[in-house]
């Protein structure tokens, strides 16, 4: 999950605490997507639970290889034919 900080009404920490307490040993990856890249800022996103901190404009290669490094899981509906979804070829690539 990719979260700007700076969202109205709820920000990105506060979304990050919330799904991170109400779902716990829940292993999602959360990203917070900042404007400010100083190690402080950094440290600020891991207290409610972001994985990853990346810097606006986020560098598609560095969101590229961040998805990358990430290991593969099976999702429930994988086992389930009824989701499945044709994928164009060109959207397979990204």
């Amino acid at each position: 999950m990719l979260f700007d900080i700076g969202m109205p009404e709820m920000d990105g920490y506060e979304v990050a605490r919330t799904i991170r307490s109400r779902f716990a040993g829940n292993e999602a990856v959360i990203v917070a997507v900042i404007g400010w890249g100083q190690e402080r800022d950094r440290e600020l996103g891991r207290a409610p639970g972001f994985d990853h901190h990346l810097v606006k404009p986020a560098d598609f290669g560095a969101l590229h290889a961040l998805l990358g490094s990430l290991p593969q899981r099976q999702h429930r509906h994988e086992a389930d034919p009824r989701h499945d979804v044709d994928i164009p070829q060109k959207a397979q690539s990204i």
